[in-house]
């Protein structure tokens, strides 16, 4: 089954474009152990506030009536298109959860699931959590000025000169938060499947969390 379940990452990675992805059978934090957790790391600017009680980092989700994954859509039920809702601010993510998510439902329906985008867990594992700042720097008249890697565009005056800074501060945020929610939830299920993956800087977020584990000793926990 774990074969077959490490496929499903290979679909998914073609739904979108830059993705980081890794299986592990490391436990991770979860309201009940479930059989399959995901965990995604969403990219620069993509940053949903949530409704209500909603809990940032466990978008609402249920199978509907044709045996597929859903993520509640706010845009319907407050009948409004501009309403912000986690299927048009995570993109990405929810592509990810779906294709993933179906597969596992259609193959394997006995199986339980979670799906998880990190933002963070109340400042447990880093004090702000991963905030997914903007990659480019302030714009002028249309023209984007500088990004995170110092990349010139357009034909105006750079500025923003801390813009980099604040890019790689979001990426060591972000793996802080994984490393540590990892880490910190590796006796809670023994058994779960767990899938990670990112797009754009969470891609990045993602391979420095695993290099932070690297440098803890927990290679272990990567295999």
């Amino acid at each position: 089954m774990n074969k077959t379940i490490k496929q499903f990452a290979k679909v998914a990675l073609g739904a979108t474009f830059l993705f980081a992805t890794m299986l592990t059978v490391m436990p991770v934090k979860a309201l009940t152990c479930k059989d399959v957790n995901v965990i995604f790391m969403r990219g620069s600017s993509q940053n949903y506030a949530p409704h209500d009680n909603e809990d940032v980092n466990f978008p609402v989700w249920s199978i509907n009536v044709d045996g597929r994954i859903e993520f509640k859509d706010y845009r319907f039920d407050k009948n409004d298109p501009k309403e912000p809702a986690f299927v048009t601010s995570e993109r990405e993510g929810m592509k990810y959860f779906k294709s993933i998510g179906d597969r596992v439902h259609k193959d394997y329906s006995g199986l339980t699931m979670q799906f998880v985008s990190l933002h963070d867990f109340a400042g447990k594992y880093n004090s702000i959590g991963y905030k997914a700042v903007s990659a480019f720097g302030p714009m002028t008249q249309a023209f984007v000025s500088k990004n995170a890697v110092d990349a010139k565009f357009g034909n105006f005056e750079i500025i923003g000169d801390t813009t980099g800074d604040v890019y790689r501060q979001s990426v060591s945020d972000g793996a802080e938060e994984l490393a540590g929610y990892l880490q910190d939830q590796m006796t809670s299920c023994p058994s779960q499947m767990n899938i990670v993956g990112g797009f754009s800087q969470g891609a990045h977020v993602v391979g420095e969390a695993m290099q932070k584990m690297h440098d803890r000793g927990q290679d272990n926990l990567l295999s």
